[in-house]
């Protein structure tokens, strides 16, 4: 396939400041001011300013860039807070205590000891009722011990 146009014919598109400028746009400017509006309602005490002035940007000088503006600081009413570097360790002693009273708890439940001596000491008809559902009671005593340590801040 062959091109009917030749490449050196066609005209190349460039700027001849090399960059596209559009703080002279009417359009450009309203923006821009209704934005400076908004930060000066939003921020009284900041001295916040969009400069949409034109710059001249010359192609012989190399490209430096922009300045870093200044974070703002917080109001004085607000405690800044220690910022905590995050350290993770596979060994936390709390963690494995936690994790030993729930084991213990879930293997004293479980047992195939404990809870039928708990049933035998019922009277015949709860017995029957405890004994057809045990799984669910289980749960049911399960959630019931958590939820009293959760709220003993024990776990």
């Amino acid at each position: 396939m062959t091109m009917t146009t030749n490449l050196d014919n066609i005209p190349l598109k460039t700027n001849k400041s090399g960059i596209n400028d559009d703080s002279d746009d009417p359009m450009v400017k309203d923006i821009l001011n209704e934005f400076q509006q908004e930060l000066k309602s939003v921020n009284n005490d900041n001295n916040y300013n969009i400069n949409y002035n034109k710059q001249v940007y010359q192609s012989q000088q190399p490209q430096q860039p922009p300045p870093i503006p200044q974070q703002a600081q917080q109001p004085p009413s607000i405690p800044q807070q220690p910022i905590k570097k995050s350290s993770f360790s596979y060994y936390n002693e709390d963690l494995f205590r936690k994790t030993g009273i729930i084991i213990i708890i879930i293997a004293m439940i479980f047992s195939p000891f404990i809870l039928p001596a708990f049933i035998n000491k019922l009277p015949p008809y709860i017995a029957i009722i405890v004994d057809n559902y045990q799984f669910y009671f289980k749960l049911i005593i399960l959630y019931i011990i958590f939820y009293l340590m959760f709220i003993k801040e024990l776990i």
